[in-house]
């Protein structure tokens, strides 16, 4: 049996930043919204029930991650 590579602690917080994004309900919630398409702010915001200041913050994180463009 051969044993992975070590992976760098660099590597390690990259992914868990990228998997923390998802441990958020909003976030999963505004990526459910988007699975059909693009949506403006003001439709996330009254789907989410939630301020628009509160879904740009998550749309922010979203767009830093990778997962909305």
């Amino acid at each position: 049996m051969k044993l992975a590579q070590p992976v760098s602690q660099e590597v390690v917080q990259q992914v868990a930043d990228y998997f923390s994004v998802l441990g958020e309900p909003m976030r999963l919630k505004i990526l459910n919204l988007l699975r059909d398409g693009e949506k403006c702010v003001q439709d996330l915001v009254d789907a989410t029930e939630t301020s628009q200041a509160n879904v740009s913050k998550h749309l922010h994180q979203l767009l830093d991650c990778g997962y909305v463009t």
